[in-house]
């Protein structure tokens, strides 16, 4: 799926429930807010890259739920991770 930074709020809120998905591309942006709960995509295998955001769902926690990630994710927004016991949640290896 191509997402578009402008891509709807509605749409954005239901994503989560194609937890088949298995490609995310979304136009690089600083200020696109991921979607809501992405953990809940475990088949997801291409994500380019993970915003991290303030609120539940959208924290840095959500890529330890996406253990079929292939390849390199940038991940961006660091200053929103709450601390090392957060960043260890994440799972990242």
């Amino acid at each position: 799926m191509n997402l578009e930074p402008q891509s709807s709020t509605e749409l954005l809120s239901q994503l989560r429930s194609l937890i088949s998905l298995r490609h995310l591309v979304v136009v690089q942006d600083e200020d696109f807010e991921m979607p809501l709960e992405i953990g809940k995509l475990t088949c997801l295998r291409t994500l380019k890259f993970f915003n991290v955001g303030h609120e539940n769902g959208r924290r840095i926690e959500e890529l330890g739920y996406l253990k079929n990630l292939k390849g390199e994710v940038s991940i961006r927004k660091l200053e929103h991770v709450n601390g090392k016991e957060a960043a260890a949640r994440a799972c990242l290896t």
